[in-house]
This record gives structure tokens, C-alpha cells and sequence, in this order.
């Protein structure tokens, strides 16, 4: 791993405990402090997509003591070539179709390939989402309005699993979360982002994204 990636890990691990406490004033101490203590087990690969970090055996116990486990996602990323920047989108399917409700991005004002850097997201007590983006130095914090508040009965969520490659242009889905007033629910995986349909019956369907974008 490198120091820019630690870094940045440190980051993303430091703004997801800040977005609990909602004290701002803490986050360069404790990126300081989980700099010095977290490791990845797998090294970002050389080429250009995104893939979940694999947190060491304190990483992970410390998202379990927050009560962040299965509630938050960390992901590392080195944009592909010819890209000229990256979005972190959240999507809402509305009458059979992707509806863009919230997010946002980095811009590099030349070829951004090669760079690496961090996404992460929470689901807050609300049901909205918390996301940041960091990527060689430079930050960015957005947030996603929570889903309505009918009574559902049955739900399912799925987050990314292993390394996606990516070419520029190319927008890779990294979380969903399915919601529906009904007694049964059928499975559901990232890849159903590429057929809307797939969900018809459902009260509330929404998909986290991340795309490489082209110049």
C-alpha cells in the first residue's frame, strides 16, 4: 500500500467516524491516529477500477465496535487511463428507470490516470447515506436524503465484493439496498443495475455507484 493510499484510507475511516459524531474538529486527529494503526491486506491493483479495501484484523474490529459493520463501505480506486474525473452517485429507480438523486465528484483539469485514492459510504440512523470522496489530496462530502418512511417488512442490501476493472466512461456499481412492504423478496445482486426490470414489485430500490468519467 502506498503512503498517498494509507493516507487516504485514514481519511475516508476518519470522515465516516466524524459523519457519526459530527464533530468536524476531530477528523485530523483521528486520520493521525488511524494512519498509524490500519493496514489493507491486499494492495490496490495497477490497473485502473475500484475494489473494496480489505481491512487488517484492528481495522475491521474497530468497524465492528462502531457499530459500522454492514452499515458502511470503503473502497479504493486508481482512475484508469484517459480519465478526467470520477463521481460518487447515488440513483433511485422511479417508473422503470434510473432516476440521479444525489452525489457528486472530483475533476483533474489534465489526464488523471494513475491516481488513487478512497470512496466510502454510510447509511445514517435516518436511512439517507453519508459519502466522501478523496483522491490525491484533494476531499469531497456529499449527502443522499433518506428513502420514504413506509412501513416495510422486507429488505436486502449488497456491496461490492471484489476488484472491478475499469476503462474511462465506464460507471461500476458498488452498493444497493432493496426495500418492499411484502412478505418475500427474491435475491438481488450489483450486476441488476443493468436491468431495471429486474426490480419491478419493489416500494424502494436504490443503487450507490462509482463512475470513471471520460474528458
Amino acid at each position: 500500500m502506498t503512503p498517498c493510499l494509507k493516507r487516504s484510507l485514514a481519511a475516508a475511516l476518519a470522515l465516516l467516524l466524524v459523519s457519526l459524531s459530527g464533530c468536524a474538529s476531530a477528523s485530523s486527529r483521528l486520520q493521525q491516529a488511524l494512519s498509524d494503526i490500519l493496514q489493507v491486506r491486499e494492495a490496490l491493483s495497477d490497473e485502473g477500477g475500484v475494489g473494496p479495501v480489505a481491512l487488517s484484523d484492528e481495522g475491521e474490529a474497530l468497524l465492528r465496535a462502531l457499530g459500522l459493520e454492514g452499515d458502511a463501505l470503503i473502497l479504493s480506486f486508481r482512475m484508469p487511463e484517459g480519465a478526467a474525473g470520477l463521481s460518487l452517485n447515488v440513483y433511485r429507480l422511479e417508473d422503470g428507470a434510473w432516476t440521479l438523486c444525489d452525489g457528486g465528484g472530483l475533476t483533474w483539469d489534465g489526464d488523471a490516470a494513475q491516481a488513487e485514492g478512497t470512496a466510502s459510504l454510510r447509511v445514517r440512523e435516518d436511512g439517507g447515506l453519508a459519502l466522501h470522496l478523496r483522491v490525491d489530496g484533494a476531499s469531497a462530502s456529499y449527502s443522499a436524503q433518506a428513502g420514504p418512511e413506509d412501513a416495510f417488512t422486507s429488505s436486502t442490501q449488497g456491496f461490492l465484493q471484489d476488484f472491478v476493472p475499469a476503462r474511462a466512461g465506464d460507471e461500476i456499481p458498488v452498493a444497493f439496498w432493496v426495500r418492499d412492504a411484502g412478505t418475500a423478496m427474491r435475491s438481488y445482486a450489483l450486476d441488476d443495475f443493468a436491468d431495471p426490470a429486474a426490480f419491478d414489485g419493489m416500494d424502494f430500490v436504490q443503487f450507490a455507484t462509482v463512475a470513471f468519467e471520460a474528458p
